[in-house]
């Protein structure tokens, strides 16, 4: 008796055939490794048979008819049957045959029939069963033996229960606070005995899906609090992070993170996608509590999870609830609030636009230099301070750090939020946040900017701004020897960076200045200005924590740097209130 085994392994399951001699029994087991899967085979009928019908019905009813036909004729065909299509490839069927009178030897089955409704979405175990019946050598099967077997029913039936689950994972539909989560097998973990976790097996614990990134300075300054908690309530609790981006950058950050005595020792996953389609968010680090029972009770910021809170969920008294932020898509291709953002938005080469603020809306600030010459300059959910630093941007990119800004005003709230999230800052932002766009045909760069200056100024005629000279104290970056330590070896350019890494190769030093300037080091009160005096393309790696001075100038030694506070006189923007002023009540805003 000859026996071939075939392992066809699916995203949540694994399925296993034992083939025997296929003239006496064609099929000896079938073993369901999920128990979902086989359950779910009747609902998944209905369902997927009318999807299935509705996409692929002309074809399908053609190749039928044709194979239908020859198998009752016993015909043998002289050339392979192909139906040619978006998803159908010339191996829809071949007959492989030798000299006429003898029997066929190979059955090739569809790409089309058994596989992918989606180049983009492959089903693997329609793949897996498709590789299988293309290596059935030696067996004896033609065309009729082979549409006629239990084995033909059998895949047709699991292949439509794969499609149905492919199906739904294309419309997946995000839960509420009160949603039952469904079990899911998700793959790529870290820090775990296996390749993929199953929700279902933490059933019993309150679970918290912890969303975060590699540069997202509150998520790393959580994930040892994520440690210390999983080890105080250790069986009763358990966290998972989740990272969209990929194993490797994950991989690549906790290696430098255990350096430090740091990093992601929990139980993780990376390459995101599902997870974020069921609760979509703007913001990092978002907490889903799921209950023991695989309910949603809670989606809160990072600052919600402490010890008192996650005792109050494990008996039931944990009731504190933020709305699920879901993004508003924005093309910023197109006009702002014109017809939903789309329409004729390509053909207009001028247009401004000035609104109040928009709730769900992520905030942005950017400065688009088009291909075809023409400047955009867009200021989503913006405070009125951020659309001043970027009006006086031009030429002058260390205007948008914080330490730039001197507010000489008597009301600061008109600038600053009361808090930096949650319901009181949401509350302010409604009346003190604004969107604006501008875009300007091909050579009006300067003046795009001029132009939002003057805009503002209308808008806005309580204060008076300007860019003004100033002594300041500042952070300087000087050299501290003659000997060149920067020089780049050359190789392709290179710029990364995190919260604990910052890596140059091939780049001038200024892309370290600006960094820190900007982003690192933006909360300081000092900006930061570069006196080396190197003119050449520099490397750098830097594996500190980029937030403190100490910590980047124990860096910086090893390239003879140094970051000295001193006091220089530097470009300040500086808003005032305008002199007398004489609001008018009927003016917005």
């Amino acid at each position: 008796m000859k026996t071939t085994n075939f392992k066809v392994v699916g995203d949540n399951y694994g399925l296993f055939f034992k083939i025997q001699d296929v003239s006496s029994k064609y099929l000896d087991l079938i073993r369901l490794k999920s128990v979902t899967l086989f359950i779910g085979i009747i609902s998944y009928l209905k369902k997927l048979w009318t999807g299935y019908l509705d996409r692929q019905r002309y074809r399908k009813e053609v190749q039928r008819r044709l194979l239908k036909q020859r198998a009752l004729k016993r015909e043998r065909a002289s050339t392979p049957l192909s139906l040619t299509g978006e998803h159908w490839t010339d191996r829809l069927l071949k007959i492989g045959r030798k000299e006429q009178g003898t029997r066929s030897k190979e059955v090739w089955i569809a790409d089309g029939l058994l596989t992918n409704r989606s180049p983009r979405r492959p089903n693997p175990v329609a793949n897996a069963l498709l590789l299988a019946m293309t290596r059935c050598d030696g067996f004896g099967w033609n065309l009729r033996q082979w549409a006629s077997t239990p084995l033909s029913l059998t895949m047709v039936v699991l292949l439509m229960c794969c499609a149905a689950k492919l199906k739904a994972q294309d419309t997946i539909k995000p839960l509420k606070v009160g949603d039952q989560i469904p079990e899911l097998v998700l793959a790529h973990s870290i820090n775990s005995n296996t390749s993929s976790i199953n929700l279902k097996d933490y059933r019993g614990k309150l679970l918290i899906l912890d969303f975060w990134a590699t540069w997202c300075s509150p998520c790393v300054k959580m994930l040892p609090q994520l440690d210390s908690l999983q080890e105080q309530f250790k069986d009763q609790v358990q966290f998972i992070t989740v990272a969209y981006q990929s194993r490797a950058v994950v991989d690549k950050f906790n290696a430098q993170m255990l350096k430090m005595g740091r990093g992601n020792k929990g139980l993780g996953l990376t390459d995101d996608v599902i997870l974020s389609a069921y609760f979509p968010h703007s913001y990092l680090p978002t907490e889903v509590w799921i209950s023991p029972t695989g309910k949603v009770i809670a989606i809160t910021d990072e600052k919600a999870l402490s010890a008192e809170n996650l005792q109050k969920a494990l008996v039931n008294e944990f009731t504190a609830k933020v709305e699920r932020i879901v993004f508003i898509p924005y093309d910023s291709e197109k006009p702002l609030f014109n017809a939903n953002n789309g329409g004729n938005g390509h053909d207009i080469s001028y247009y401004k636009v000035f609104g109040q603020y928009v709730k769900n809306l992520p905030s942005k600030a950017i400065t688009w230099s088009k291909p075809d010459g023409s400047v955009q300059i867009s200021a989503i959910n913006t405070s009125l301070s951020r659309l001043y630093q970027q009006a006086y941007s031009y030429n002058k990119i260390e205007m948008i750090s914080r330490n730039r800004l001197l507010l000489l005003v008597k009301d600061s709230s008109q600038f600053l939020p009361p808090a930096p999230r949650g319901p009181v800052f949401l509350e302010w932002a409604i009346t003190h946040r604004y969107n604006y766009e501008l875009r300007t045909p091909a050579g009006f760069k300067e003046k795009a900017f001029e132009e939002m200056q003057r805009d503002l100024a209308v808008l806005f005629p309580q204060y008076q701004v300007g860019i003004e000279k100033m002594e300041r104290p500042c952070w300087v970056l000087q050299r501290i020897s003659s000997l060149d330590k920067l020089a780049t070896k050359g190789g392709p350019e290179v710029r990364d960076f995190n919260p604990l890494h910052f890596e140059i190769q091939n780049q001038p030093l200024r892309q370290l200045v600006g960094m820190l300037d900007i982003k690192f080091l933006s909360l300081q009160p000092f900006p930061v200005l570069d006196e080396t005096h190197y003119e050449g393309k520099v490397d750098l790696l830097l594996d500190a924590n980029m937030s403190k001075v100490a910590a980047i100038n124990e860096a910086l030694k090893a390239y003879d740097l140094t970051l000295e506070k001193g006091i220089r006189s530097i470009d300040m923007l500086v808003i005032r209130d305008q002199t007398n002023y004489k609001p008018n009540t009927n003016q917005k805003p």
